[in-house]
Formats: C-alpha cells, sequence, structure tokens
C-alpha cells in the first residue's frame, strides 16, 4: 500500500502541483519558473522501516524525497530509491515531498508519481 499523502493542487514560485488520479501528480510551470520550492505534507509512520521510491517523466529538475524534522529545528532528507528507519523513540517530523533540485530558472512539465512503502 502507497503510504505517500494526497497533495491538494497547490502553486509554489510559479510551478503548479496537480493531482491527477492513481497518486500521480502533473508539475507544470506556465513560464520560465525560479526559486526553490516543495510539495509536501506531513505524515505519521509507526515504528519501522520503510522504502521511498517512484518515477519522473517529462521535463525540470525534480526529485523525491522524505524531509525529517528534528525537535531542535535541525532537517534530514533521504531522497527516492532508499530505505529508511523510524525508530520506536523517533520525534522527528516526516515531511515526503516533491522538490526542484536546482532554484535555477527552468521549466518544468512532467508526471511525477512518488511511492512511500513500509517494509518491516
Amino acid at each position: 500500500m502507497n503510504l505517500w499523502p494526497a497533495l491538494g493542487e497547490t502553486t509554489r514560485s510559479g510551478v503548479t502541483c496537480t493531482p491527477v488520479g492513481n497518486g500521480s501528480y502533473t508539475v507544470k510551470s506556465n513560464a520560465t519558473a525560479s526559486g526553490w520550492f516543495e510539495f509536501a505534507k506531513q505524515v505519521e509512520l509507526d515504528p519501522g522501516t520503510y522504502y521511498l521510491g517512484g518515477e519522473i517523466d517529462g521535463t525540470g529538475p525534480l526529485k523525491i524525497q522524505a524531509k525529517f524534522m528534528k525537535p531542535d529545528s535541525t532537517v534530514e532528507y533521504t531522497g527516492a530509491g532508499k530505505g529508511f528507519t523510524i525508530p520506536p523513540d523517533d520525534t522527528r517530523s516526516v515531511y515526503p515531498r516533491i522538490a526542484n533540485t536546482s532554484r535555477d530558472p527552468a521549466d518544468y512539465d512532467a508526471v511525477v508519481t512518488p511511492r512511500l512503502y513500509r517494509i518491516s
């Protein structure tokens, strides 16, 4: 079962993320966009091991990641194609996200299908 949280239509830095069904999203810009952006939603995950993956088909420097916010406000990231573990006493907030890899001006026209699975 895909645990990726449902994202609503949102625009950031001139780029719009729109759900299109099957857990996929279009990520499009109407003109050349610049600046950092992310489309994310916090999830509550039980202790265990998880795998983050998915596909990106189209143009624009995009990535699928999980962002971990620690209570002391430090941030850690893990990228698609990797696993991560939530220990029993973990207090981090988890934000699966679609984000850009560069703040340089770029055109975006992609379908992103992110996946988050519990594997143990």
